[in-house]
């Protein structure tokens, strides 16, 4: 079959984003795998990635195995290339799950104890499953990936800001309680990263509300307050961040 230049360099895009691989020679031999049914490096580097790499043209077609592609397609959560190519993404019974609003709390990076709550909505739009984070304020928003029994976004705001989330799931079927792990940058744009919990709730997304909570705030709310204090506690086991860097030598460490 048929695709356009445009269209395999989406289908490598999104193969790198759920696979966690960069498109690069060293990579795609770990793509390979991941991929698994019989998939190669030398196919995917060869027939896919040079020829995009190399084209002048991209709306230019390129003749390619249909059976190799629906392999790929499957891996990405489409029922065949064809679905990929008009946009139709198959459901994904792990992500389908988490439609609904939810709550996200992580801690401030600081030895007080501060933890911050903002609303989020997982929703389907166009066959994908988009997370948004309302923060107060940027919104933040990203596709939705799952792999391994793990789920996977990475969000942007207007301002070109990133957060990246990955939660644990396993098999679970419309969890309550997510635990997580989030990187990104602090307000003075250094790295950070630490614990995430995002935790679903009924009401509508428009009325929830971003809060920063002290412990005594989180113990107000009889039902899981007590246990987010009791978790997001300890700025060791919570917080991760950088030593301030000099001279970008072994002399920062």
């Amino acid at each position: 079959m048929e695709l356009t230049i445009q269209q395999v360099d989406r289908l490598l895009r999104e193969v790198s984003q759920k696979s966690g691989y960069k498109l690069e020679y060293a990579s795609f031999e770990y793509i390979a795998e991941a991929i698994g049914q019989g998939m190669t490096k030398k196919y995917l580097y060869e027939n896919l990635y040079l020829r995009v790499r190399d084209a002048k043209v991209k709306s230019a077609k390129i003749r390619l195995q249909e059976n190799r592609l629906n392999v790929i397609a499957a891996y990405l959560g489409y029922n065949n290339i064809r679905d990929f190519r008009e946009g139709k993404r198959g459901e994904d019974p792990v992500l389908s799950g988490l439609l609904g609003n939810y709550y996200c709390y992580v801690r401030r990076n600081s030895k007080d104890t501060v933890v911050f709550r903002s609303p989020v909505r997982i929703s389907k739009s166009r066959g994908e499953y988009v997370f948004e984070l309302r923060g107060p304020r940027w919104t933040y928003r990203g596709v939705v990936m799952s792999s391994d029994g793990s789920v996977f976004v990475l969000m942007r705001s207007e301002s070109g800001k990133q957060i990246h989330h990955v939660y644990r799931i396993g098999k679970a079927q419309h969890p309550k309680v997510l635990q997580g792990i989030f990187s990104g940058v602090s307000t003075t744009f250094e790295p950070i990263g630490g614990r995430v919990v995002l935790a679903a709730v009924d009401q509508p997304f428009e009325k929830l509300e971003n809060k920063e909570l002290t412990p005594d705030d989180l113990k107000k709310d009889k039902t899981l307050g007590a246990r987010l204090a009791r978790y997001f506690g300890k700025y060791e086991e919570n917080n991760l961040r950088i030593n301030p860097p000099m001279g970008f030598n072994e002399g920062d460490l």
